[in-house]
């Protein structure tokens, strides 16, 4: 069987590199690019099967470069890469109907997802994935023992096997999808797709047409008719993903789905019957926002059947130290490491600190540690400064303790400056530049405090 050539485009050399592991590590053939200059060129000399391409380059952006490669190549797929909503994305989209686009930070499965559509247009055969799906999406992939997850595969066990709708509530990065997926892939719809779409990613003008699809000709270029996520998830389930996000029209559109079992594409006239299992998931306060006037009362009834709700990491610190270790394990596998042992102190740093991205800034907290690592074990040191100071952690180490216990403000500081002088192997500057003060206020401090 070939094997399909991909060219990364991307002006910043952490995103190829990123890619490009990830890329090879899926059997990919790839090459990149860090301009729109030089992937036009390379486009020019080579034949490929797929363009990655970053929507915002300096010079010539996304939108030029995605002209220029049409004017060459017209059939070429070009899925966009994007790390936010644009509004030249929905017009692009709309004008010159890309193959995709995938939003930064990558997930794998989506990546891969993204990338076999376009390579199925281009006539290479459709790739099994769903065993490997399947297995990577079971309980274990849900990592925890504290009492909060263990409810969750309880939620989980009790709706799996019917086709009720659950509303996942959670901040960014708990891992809404991981249980939606869980939920699917464990259930009796497991043989059928599990689709996806995060509404908050996606302009209102071109979210629509991804959820119902669109007709050949219902609008400039619209050269062929196109599926909707609704019309692709028959027989299984469609994960809308932070559908506090939805415009007020949409929504309305939404609830007539869910009650009437079809609806029509951009530019139809024929009712198309689906039969899809509806998983939600926000991080807003829903009712709040149906209070408020931002979210219809009857679909949040509709979609909030059955709710879920993930606590944020730092309401369970005894979970840390295991996604720690998954986490490293994972991108182990995933990047070649050679990571095999994890510094206590390390440990401790990392769940001391309060995530407010959860479990996804924890992990690129870690890969970016793992990176720095010039060794097999993850040190206090390849942390980012705001960590491994223990800037943040300083209050909750010590608000909750006894009014007795409380130490001064000198005691709090004299053990900061002695930690990173510590940390930095004495070097003053690297010290002062970690807790953000001038080199000579660091130096008479330490001096004060007898550290020197």
């Amino acid at each position: 069987m070939a094997v399909a050539k991909i060219l990364v485009v991307d002006d910043e050399s952490d995103i190829i590199r990123a890619v490009n592991i990830r890329l090879e590590n899926l059997n990919y053939e790839v090459d990149t690019a860090d301009s729109g200059f030089t992937a036009l060129e390379k486009i020019s000399l080579n034949k490929y099967d797929v363009v990655l391409l970053d929507l915002a380059m300096p010079i010539i952006d996304g939108v030029e470069t995605f002209k220029r490669i049409k004017n060459i190549d017209e059939k070429l797929p070009v899925i966009f890469m994007t790390a936010y909503g644009d509004s030249k994305l929905a017009e692009m989209a709309k004008k010159w109907q890309p193959s995709g686009y995938i939003t930064k930070p990558f997930d794998k499965e989506k990546l891969q997802d993204c990338i076999e559509r376009a390579l199925i247009s281009r006539g290479f055969p459709s790739t099994p994935l769903k065993k490997h799906i399947q297995q990577k999406y079971g309980f274990r992939e849900i990592i925890g023992k504290s009492s909060s997850i263990q409810q969750i595969f309880k939620s989980i066990e009790q709706v799996k096997d019917n086709d009720v709708t659950v509303l996942i509530h959670g901040e960014s990065g708990t891992g809404k999808e991981l249980v939606a997926r869980a939920i699917h892939f464990n259930g009796v719809r497991k043989e059928g797709p599990f689709i996806s779409i995060n509404c908050s990613a996606i302009p209102e003008t071109l979210l629509e047409s991804e959820l119902f699809g669109f007709e050949k000709g219902s609008f400039t270029d619209a050269k062929m008719r196109k599926l909707g996520k609704f019309e692709l998830a028959h027989k299984g389930s469609l994960f809308l993903d932070e559908i506090g996000e939805m415009s007020a029209p949409l929504q309305v559109k939404i609830l007539r789905v869910l009650e009437e079992k079809e609806f029509m594409r951009i530019g139809g006239r024929k009712k198309i019957s689906v039969d899809v299992r509806i998983i939600a998931a926000t991080n807003k306060d829903l009712y709040k926002e149906v209070q408020n006037g931002n979210f219809r009362e009857d679909l949040y009834y509709r979609i909030n059947v059955f709710p879920i709700y993930l606590h944020p990491l730092r309401e369970r610190k005894e979970d840390i130290p295991l996604f720690i270790q998954h986490i490293v394990d994972r991108l182990n596998s995933y990047n070649h490491n050679k990571i095999k042992h994890i510094l206590p102190e390390t440990v401790q740093l990392l769940t001391q600190y309060m995530w407010k991205g959860n479990v996804r800034e924890l992990e690129n907290v870690i890969e970016r540690a793992m990176i720095l690592s010039d060794g097999d074990t993850l040190k206090p040191e390849y942390l980012p400064a705001y960590i491994n100071t223990r800037k943040e952690n300083i209050s909750s180490l010590y608000l909750n303790l006894p009014d007795t216990n409380i130490p001064s403000l000198e005691e709090i500081e004299k053990e900061a400056i002695s930690k990173v002088l510590s940390l930095t192997k004495g070097n003053i500057s690297q010290a002062a530049e970690k807790l953000k003060i001038g080199r000579t206020t660091f130096y008479r401090k330490a001096k004060k405090y007898g550290i020197m």
